[in-house]
């Protein structure tokens, strides 16, 4: 399932939740195996993403702030990568991620 999905028809920005790294086998249980997606029209990509309960909580906040127009920032904890997300980037009207 998509965690987050922003598009703007052409490019894509996704972070897809795959699934429980170990189901059942503690303390990897529950840890969530995920990526990050980039598609475009000259280049696509894939990163590898490892989610905690902890990071559930800060991409929930993350979302509610995009939600209400502010930019959020998903920094780098040595699992996954820094993902900035300005809700508007003026120069283009859309949503614009680093």
């Amino acid at each position: 399932m998509d965690l987050i999905h922003l598009s703007d028809g052409d490019n894509r920005f996704r972070v897809r939740v795959l699934g429980r790294r170990m189901p059942g086998v503690l303390p990897l249980h529950d840890l969530l195996d995920a990526e990050v997606l980039i598609e475009s029209g000259f280049v696509n990509g894939r990163s590898a993403l490892s989610l905690s309960p902890k990071d559930l909580a800060g991409w929930s906040e993350a979302l509610d702030t995009l939600a209400a127009g502010g930019d959020v920032c998903r920094t780098d904890d040595d699992r996954s990568p820094d993902i900035q997300v300005r809700a508007l980037n003026e120069e283009h009207g859309t949503p614009a991620v680093r």
